[in-house]
């Protein structure tokens, strides 16, 4: 038998290491700084629906309706 892939995931790791927010944490937008330009973080424009945001000193995607965070895609200074 071959070794099983280990599996990490994003929420898990974001707690260990004291981050601001997990995934599907649900924050207030007034804690949030939005993303008005991606490209300034080498993204494009984000999903239907969702945003990008800094949280803290994370780089996010979130729903801005609901506050949910869907993704965080990585730190940022």
């Amino acid at each position: 038998m071959g070794q099983q892939p280990q599996i990490y995931l994003a929420q898990s790791s974001a707690k260990a290491k004291g981050a601001p927010v997990s995934v599907g944490d649900t924050v207030d937008m007034s804690r949030v700084q939005v993303v008005d330009q991606p490209e300034v973080y080498g993204l494009g424009i984000a999903p239907a629906g969702n945003i990008y945001a800094i949280v803290g000193d994370l780089l996010v995607r979130m729903n801005p309706e609901t506050g949910k965070v869907l993704s965080i895609l990585r730190q940022v200074d």
